[in-house]
């Protein structure tokens, strides 16, 4: 059976090696062959200088032998023959002179060869020209013949060409000759006319002799042929045949003459019509003048009557198809609507018409303001929550470090105890807000003059950060050069996320892409090599990957990535290691675990061995293509994903990549391509494939073996990115250097796609003034984070705002140092609650210089709006021209009353709500005019736009309408953006809840821990310790005891000297070592964490011997290693010490595990404990390794790992039942084969423990 196993699983291994094998065939045949072609081609420049003489001579020889025999040829054949020769001759002489050029090209055959080849060339040339020339001449009579022949064809060919043309213009040359014989004609016709009237006598006489010749002579010769007898029978037919000569001779002439005479005739008729048609006609016109108004009125009656017959018939027609005329009605206003929508969203120049068909677009409807209400309150709420989670994060680490102190007896149970009480904020507020005011905090309820200014100057100042990017942008850049500390960082991030609302609406958004944007643009001014970029740390680049975990981007890499990493989890046979040596290795390991015996490979073996492995190359080739087939499938989600992907993370790309090119304008383009390409897909896409469920790609668990192949995936990735070959360091996967090349390009044209984007402006329809429209924006920050956020700036204020005159630098002098955050523990803790600031801009030296001309043009635009109400044309200069009637004056005031009833309506809705007041002036001002005012006042501020260059009549005002059709589109982006808005902070906050819910269990679990530590701590505090009779401690408890003045924790007393003996004391003051017998110290507590230390001198208190130290205390200067503390200068202990004596002697800071648990770091490696162990052991190595791979290939794949186990533990649970049995005392001597089942069941047990992981990795 294992035999056909083997063959079974050796055929399989043959049908998959098949493909390969042949493959590595054709690769030594085409070596084989590429060596043996090397060979000749050796052998060939061996020969080289010798060959090209032979070859000339040889080639001469030949030629000449042919040049005989052609001779020859030509003597004997014939002239046709002559032909058939020629053409061959001239096939063969190209074809051989093909031959030639290719082998001269081929082969270099220096000066001499050439210059010899080149006067056999001229001998022969002159040879071929003169017997030309004497054959020429033998046959000159047959070449001038021939030559006759051709010229006479060529001539005629011409004359024939020539004909074909004139016939192809005959129309034309026959209308040309027949005007110009017309011409002749007249003219020689005028000519002969005057000469026959000077010669009319003279010619009729004439002509008169000619016709008495002519006729006499013709009866002279009619009588001789009459008088004929001998053919007198065939008279008639011979006269019969005359006439018909004579008529057809005549009816020739005539037509002769006619034709000759035709181009006059025609000229003649013509004019002769043309002078008929002219009498007609004027005679008509004359008649059709003098009956003018009767023809009018009846044209007039006509008109009328088709008209109404038209109209008539289209009416019928029309009830007729009434719907069919109302569908298409319907369609046509349809189009025009939408071709009037394209223009509005697409167009550049928005025609008037379609701006007042879509004016009432800019109305909002309650709905919308409804909605605009929710948004802002869910922002809120989701900036709220996100704050609370963060304090509850950060109360969760505050107490797990000091519950792991407290074990540990590193600080105080009454610390603790007030981290325990500020979490939740169970302080009251009225108790914060008077200690806040107790210190005039600004941000007390009750504020005197001081503190209120101080509050409008951080609001100030946070308003100058939020929306001035250049502040943090620098204050980023001296924070990355100089170095921050890890804690400090993360706190300044989460104060500038913070302070942008963590992007969560599309303003703050906007503001912190324009601070990245600066950042970038800053801290690339460090930069001396591209290099430099990819390995720095920038604190831009934290903040942005802070920005790119947001929800839309998380979404976006879930819907990209997801469908790909679940192919590669679910794939659970897939494995794509690609190190042979890794390869070479799990293929003994299968080997080992199908047969049960030890593979006869060598394990330790390097790169290039384990390749010459059969196996370990099949399998390496097949790795290597199902990488670069996942990889491709990964490369095209992403290329196919540039919709989808947020615009921030696009336009920041774009920035990175802009701020290359201008840091390094001399590099090569494509590679400024690819360092930005790499940043992208390194800090945003790959730790998503990496480590999928940590930002919810997946919510599976992945095994070793999947995250390893994710792994692979990454690097390929990352190498594709950055446009890097695989070199030395990877050397199994430079088989695929071609593949990254080609995948390096498609990636880069990808990355171009992804920054093509428009400017953030644009697209969030937004610039550095967008707050003027909004109500004031607020955040909620802690006092505590406002301070450090000022104290920060104001260190670094001369380069984050340089010039006297900056605004940043006069609000934080004015503002003057920050307030010290460590200040007490009450005032911490007030200062750590969050509030909602306010951000204003009240200062008039940070106004908008062009904020008169903006608000100008607003109010300008305000105007035009009213206008198009009640007035439009074409354009807006037409419609300013138009005249006020009382028409107009009445649509306008039913404009008013329609605006005021609907402000109303809103009033009612809104409650507390209520306009701005600049809102309200400006309305009212609108409302208050009449429409003739409101047309003048238009006029005037659009002439002072035109004087501002903000407008101009050239294109009639088109500016004007243009900026309203952004503001109708903006209001459909708007409204867009509000509904997606909505959607992605309601999930927000489902999954902000859901962190809530986990942080406040955390909480409550270490709320119970520190009640347990307490109760313990109570209970040790009072348990009495048992003092001695008759020792100095026994008296000094006894003298307390009378005195009423025993601590609660109680109290010990030491002679100075036993002190010194122990190490605990050192020295004191102006004591020598012979007098400290007669010094005593009394170490007492009666409050937790407080011990009172007294010196005496023979019962005699020393001046300033007395001293309270804090546990608190005592701990930080041991955690700054300091060794020694000094007691007001009289006394000087050894700290750690005097610690290990408070710990042995007031044992009120262990907890409950404190026996088992030492230090913090036990607890942290305690919770990443996973049991892991090496058997070193050669037995098990060498002999029962195989052993145990037998017995695990015979268990069946349904037996479970934890069965096997069990089963292991039965046999031990046996022989434990035997033992009973037998010797249940373990006194008596039980059978030897109870001693012999012992073995059986250890050795059985053994067996199952080391198996039931075997068949664990086996089923999995």
């Amino acid at each position: 059976m294992i035999a056909r196993r083997t063959f079974a699983e050796a055929l399989e291994v043959k049908r998959d090696v098949d493909r390969w094998t042949v493959t590595l065939q054709a690769a030594v045949r085409g070596k084989l062959a590429r060596s043996a072609r090397k060979e000749r081609e050796t052998a060939l420049k061996d020969t080289e200088d010798v060959i090209p003489f032979l070859q000339a001579h040889i080639r001469g020889a030949l030629v000449r032998s042919r040049l005989a025999k052609l001779r020859g040829a030509l003597r004997m054949a014939t002239r046709e023959t002559q032909a058939l020769q020629a053409l061959l001759k001239g096939k063969l002489g190209r074809q051989k002179h093909r031959t030639m050029v290719q082998r001269l090209w081929s082969e270099d055959y220096g000066d001499f060869a050439i210059r010899l080849q080149a006067q056999i060339r001229g001998v022969l040339i002159r040879r071929n020209f003169f017997s030309n020339i004497r054959a020429l001449d033998d046959e000159e009579a047959t070449v001038k013949g021939f030559q006759a022949l051709a010229r006479g064809f060529l001539a005629r060919k011409r004359y024939e060409d020539t004909i074909m043309e004139l016939s192809e213009a005959v129309v034309e040359v026959v209308g040309f000759q027949g005007v110009l014989r017309g011409v002749l004609a007249r003219r020689q016709l005028l000519n002969k006319i005057r000469a026959l009237r000077g010669a009319e006598d003279a010619v009729t006489g004439l002509q008169a002799h000619a016709r008495g010749g002519l006729a006499r002579a013709e009866f002279r010769r009619m009588s001789r042929a009459l008088q004929r007898v001998e053919v007198s029978r065939s008279v008639g037919g011979l006269q019969a045949f005359a006439r018909a000569a004579l008529a057809r001779k005549k009816v020739v002439q005539q037509k002769k003459e006619l034709d000759f005479v035709a181009p006059d005739v025609v000229g003649f008729q013509a004019q002769v019509r043309g002078a008929l048609v002219r009498r007609e006609f004027t005679s008509w016109r004359d008649y059709l003048l003098d009956s003018q108004p009767e023809a009018v009125y009846l044209q007039a009656l006509v008109r009328g009557f088709l008209a109404r017959r038209r109209f008539w018939m289209r009416m019928r027609h029309f009830e007729e198809h009434m719907e069919k005329i109302v569908k298409i009605q319907s369609i046509f206003r349809g189009k025009q609507q939408v071709e009037q929508y394209k223009q509005l969203t697409m167009g550049k120049n928005v025609p008037l018409e379609t701006i007042k068909n879509f004016i009432h677009l800019l109305n909002d409807s309650d709905f919308e303001f409804n909605q605009e209400i929710e948004v802002e309150n869910l922002r809120q709420e989701v900036v709220k929550v996100i704050r609370s989670n963060q304090n509850l994060e950060q109360d969760v680490t505050e107490l797990e470090v000091k519950n792991a102190l407290l074990v540990k007896n590193k600080i105080t149970l009454d610390e603790v105890a007030r981290a325990r009480r500020s979490v939740g904020g169970t302080i009251g507020a009225g108790h914060r807000n008077s200690i806040l005011a107790a210190h005039k905090d600004p941000f007390a309820s009750t504020l005197d003059r001081d503190s209120k200014r101080k509050l409008e100057l951080y609001q100030q100042l946070f308003y100058l950060l939020q929306t001035k990017p250049e502040y943090l942008a620098r204050l980023f850049a001296i924070l990355g050069k100089n170095g921050m500390a890890e804690k400090n960082r993360k706190v300044f991030e989460g104060v500038v996320l913070t302070l942008f609302g963590y992007a969560q609406n599309s303003r703050e958004e906007f503001l912190l892409l324009r601070v990245l944007q600066s950042a970038v643009q800053e801290e690339m001014q460090s930069l001396q090599t591209v290099e430099d970029f990819i390995h720095g740390k920038f604190m831009f680049i934290n903040l942005c990957v802070q920005y790119g975990r947001g929800l839309k981007e998380r979404k976006y890499l879930r819907d990209t990535l997801a469908p790909l990493v679940d192919s590669i989890i679910s794939h659970k046979d897939l494995d794509l290691e690609t190190d042979p040596v890794k390869i070479y290795r799990a293929c003994i390991t299968a080997e080992e675990s199908r047969t049960g015996l030890a593979s006869r490979r060598p394990i330790d073996v390097n790169f290039h061995q384990a390749l010459q492995d059969e196996e370990t190359q099949r399998m390496f080739i097949k790795h290597l293509q199902l990488l670069r087939a996942t990889t491709e499938s990964f490369l095209n989600g992403l290329t196919a994903s540039t919709r989808r992907m947020p615009y921030g993370l696009r336009f920041f790309s774009r920035e990175v990549f802009f701020a290359l090119k201008a840091r390094f304008p001399e590099e090569v383009e494509e590679t400024l391509v690819r360092v930005a390409c790499y940043f992208l897909y390194y800090r945003f896409i790959n730790p998503a494939i990496v480590a999928p469920e940590a930002l919810g790609v997946v919510d599976k668990t992945i095994d070793p073996l999947q995250r390893a192949n994710l792994a692979e995936v990454s690097k390929m990735l990352n190498q594709i990115s950055i446009g890097r070959l695989f070199g030395n360091e990877n050397p199994y996967l430079q088989p695929l250097n071609e593949y990254v090349t080609f995948a390096t390009n498609k990636m880069s044209t990808w990355f171009r796609e992804v920054i093509d984007v428009v400017d953030a402006d644009q697209y969030f329809h937004a610039d550095e003034y967008l707050d003027h429209t909004i109500s004031k924006p607020v955040i909620y920050i802690s006092p505590n984070e406002i301070y450090a956020t000022h104290s920060l700036v104001m260190q670094h204020l001369q380069y984050v705002a340089p010039g006297n005159d900056n605004p940043l630098r006069s609000c934080l002098i004015e503002l003057g140092a920050a307030p010290s955050t460590h200040a007490s523990d009450d005032l911490d803790a007030a200062r750590s609650s969050e509030v909602a600031l306010t951000l204003t801009n009240r200062f008039s030296e940070v106004r908008d210089p062009h904020s008169e001309e903006k608000n100008l043009f607003v109010k300008t635009k305000r105007y035009v709006l009213s206008l198009l109400k009640v007035q439009h044309g074409s354009n807006l200069v037409e419609t300013f021209l138009l005249p006020v009637t009382e028409e107009n004056e009445e649509a306008w005031a039913r404009v008013i009353a329609e605006e005021l009833d609907q402000d109303r309506k809103e009033l009612s809705r809104r409650h507390k709500a209520l306009p701005s007041p600049d809102m309200a002036n400006q309305l009212e001002d609108v409302r208050n005019l009449s429409f003739k005012e409101l047309k003048v006042r238009t006029l005037e501020n659009m002439l002072k736009l035109e004087q501002l260059g903000k407008v101009t009549r050239a294109n009639n005002y088109q500016d004007m309408l243009n900026a309203i059709a952004n503001d109708i589109r903006m209001k459909h982006r708007k409204r867009m953006q509000r509904e997606a808005d909505m959607k992605n902070m309601y999930t927000t906050l489902s999954t902000l809840e859901d962190k809530r819910t986990y942080l406040q269990d955390q909480i409550k679990k270490y709320h119970e821990h520190i009640e347990s530590s307490m109760a313990t701590m109570q209970k040790k505090g009072k348990k009495k310790r048992l003092v001695l009779p008759w020792t100095s401690q026994y008296f000094h408890m006894r003298h307390l005891e009378k005195m009423g003045k025993v601590p609660q924790f109680g109290s010990y007393k030491y002679t100075a000297q036993r002190l010194h003996e122990k190490g605990v004391l050192i020295s004191i003051e102006q004591h020598s070592a012979r007098e400290l017998h007669n010094i005593s110290l009394t170490i007492s507590s009666d409050e937790v964490g407080v011990f009172l230390i007294e010196c005496a001198h023979s019962g005699v208190p020393i001046p300033g011997g007395t001293i309270e130290l804090r546990m608190e205390d005592l701990l930080e200067r041991q955690f700054n290693n300091a060794q020694t503390i000094n007691i007001n200068s009289v006394a000087k202990f050894n700290l750690n010490l005097l610690l290990f004596l408070i710990n042995k002697k007031l044992p009120v800071w262990t907890g409950g595990v404190s026996r088992y648990i030492e230090g913090e770091d036990s607890l942290r490696w305690l919770k990443s404990y996973s049991y892991r162990s090496k058997d070193l052991s050669p037995i098990s190595h060498y002999v029962l390794r195989h052993w145990w791979n037998f017995v695990a290939s015979l268990l069946p794949d349904y037996l479970h790992p934890n069965m096997v186990t069990l089963l292991g533990f039965g046999c031990i649970m046996i022989n434990f039942l035997t033992l009973l049995i037998f010797s249940h005392d373990l006194a008596a001597a039980a059978p030897s084969w109870v001693y012999t089942s012992f073995a059986i069941g250890l050795f059985c047990y053994q067996t199952m423990d080391n198996v039931d992981g075997k068949q664990a990795r086996r089923l999995s």
